[in-house]
């Protein structure tokens, strides 16, 4: 059997296709076509063909023949619209016998001799090979008779087969596995598919990087200045350097022989080898190849002359910076402001408690699907004199200066109070920052506190933020019901 792999519609992937071929998009740093090829390998399919309608040059280099992977290579241009049905069906070749056709971003644990015996068993001309659990389509077997099929089809090859099934069921069928697979579609795809292999990379044969810490992967001579933070998961590449006072992660691959400059943020980002993040550049949620940023929100690319510059250039950062000077300046100004009932309180705390402060274990922010995920969220001590302490939260300060924490923001939880939260949506609240006060200040209950704190993390703003310590001040003179009305809880 022949493995026919099509990643030939760069559309989806908008500009970035212009600079990286489809086959050539990385998972966890090697391109998915390798994982791909890895996936055919293991089960002992050895004469693989590669359609691609983008960057053959780019291809060939890194593939050639395929003799260093173990398998006879042949790589073919596929439609020049980009048409994965049409791609497949203008090579005539291909169908002299049985192919399996992988399209896409997909990848999946298949026992590739499991679907062959299911498939020649029903004597249809296809069989399209779904994931029971998630109900992705992973494969499809096509018979020679199967051409004529897809030369009437259009665009994605899995939803043209589903369409016509309908119609064709002597012809076309599914077959049901149950297996691990994962699959995604445009840029977001690229960033969602690699947060999904850092946690769980069990569909993949062979990951290229060792595990040097739970949730960090180093290629090698990876260098980690002592000031810098990582926060799992994340994947450094080989020869790569992470600077003095950089911040990277979570959900972050950075590509080999790449440099993190100093005091650089990088959070759910893939950064491809090669690149350069400049000084106290924030890049969030986006693709960057050398001096070039691809936008997951709107597809909007970026190409930035001087590389120092290089981040995520949009009214949202912005924003952040803002918010973030705000906080921090503020907490400053109250940090010396309140210093001599700091100092009084701290000594008080210390001959009565003979301990100063007491720090407490808090996760930070970031964005999670399952509660699971909470090992991945990065974590701090935050700073307490006792409750009886006349300001008790005045040493937090400090944590909102260094900029663990904000001033106003969800309530601070350690994991043990955070796997309460039992269902997923509650866990948007962690997408902001912990804070001294916040808007569950004002809620009834727990119920009512989960509620306000994820619609806070949704709308949150400088404004809000004024809103809600307006509030705190304002409650003992005005009540808390007419506060909560102000504040729309």
């Amino acid at each position: 059997m022949k493995l026919v792999l099509v990643h030939t519609d760069g559309k989806k992937f908008g500009n970035l296709s212009n600079l990286v071929a489809p086959p050539m998009l990385p998972l966890l740093n090697k391109p998915i076509a390798h994982h791909q090829i890895e996936i055919g390998y293991h089960n002992n399919i050895r004469d693989v063909v590669l359609l691609a309608s983008k960057g053959l040059s780019k291809i060939n280099e890194y593939f050639s023949d395929g003799t260093r992977f173990g398998i006879k290579l042949e790589i073919l241009l596929g439609s020049t619209s980009g048409d994965e049905c049409q791609s497949l069906s203008k090579h005539r070749q291909l169908f002299t016998d049985t192919i399996m056709v992988i399209s896409g971003l997909v990848l999946s644990n298949l026992d590739l001799n499991q679907v062959v015996e299911l498939h020649e068993q029903s004597t249809r001309a296809v069989s399209i090979i779904r994931a029971r659990n998630s109900g992705l389509f992973v494969a499809a077997i096509l018979e020679p008779d199967s051409r004529e099929l897809i030369a009437d089809g259009a665009g994605d090859l899995y939803n043209h087969l589903a369409r016509l099934m309908d119609k064709k069921q002597d012809e076309i069928g599914i077959i049901e596995q149950d297996i691990n697979a994962i699959s995604g579609y445009g840029t977001n795809g690229i960033l969602e598919l690699n947060r999904k292999l850092l946690r769980d990379s069990s569909v993949l044969v062979h990951n290229q990087y060792l595990e040097s810490e739970a949730g960090l992967w180093c290629g090698r001579n990876v260098n980690i200045h002592p000031r810098a933070k990582i926060h799992a998961p994340v994947l450094i590449g080989h020869h790569s350097q992470i600077m003095d006072g950089a911040e990277v992660g979570p959900d972050t691959i950075v590509g080999d022989n790449t440099i993190v400059a100093q005091k650089a943020v990088i959070k759910e980002s893939v950064i491809l080898a090669n690149s350069y993040i400049g000084e106290m550049t924030r890049i969030e949620k986006n693709i960057i190849a050398k001096n070039k940023l691809f936008s997951t929100d709107k597809d909007a690319k970026v190409i930035v002359t001087d590389q120092f510059l290089l981040g995520k250039v949009s009214g949202e950062m912005f924003s952040e910076m803002l918010e973030e000077v705000v906080h921090r300046s503020l907490a400053a100004g109250i940090l010396f402001a309140f210093a001599p009932l700091g100092v009084a309180s701290a000594v008080k705390s210390k001959y009565y408690n003979d301990k100063v402060v007491k720090d407490k274990e808090i996760l930070g922010s970031g964005s999670i699907e399952s509660i699971s995920d909470i090992n991945y969220l990065p974590r701090f001590n935050m700073l307490k004199f006792s409750d009886s302490e006349m300001i008790n939260w005045w040493p937090s300060l400090v944590n909102v200066v260094k900029g663990d924490m904000r001033l106003i923001g969800t309530r601070p939880l350690d994991v043990k109070e955070a796997e309460k939260l039992n269902q997923n949506w509650m866990l948007g609240r962690f997408k902001s920052r912990p804070g001294i006060i916040g808007i569950a200040d004002f809620a009834d209950n727990e119920d009512e506190a989960i509620v306000a704190e994820n619609l806070y993390c949704k709308k949150h703003s400088l404004l809000l933020d004024a809103k809600i310590a307006a509030a705190k001040l304002a409650a003992p003179f005005i009540g808390k019901e007419i506060t909560k009305k102000m504040l729309g809880i």
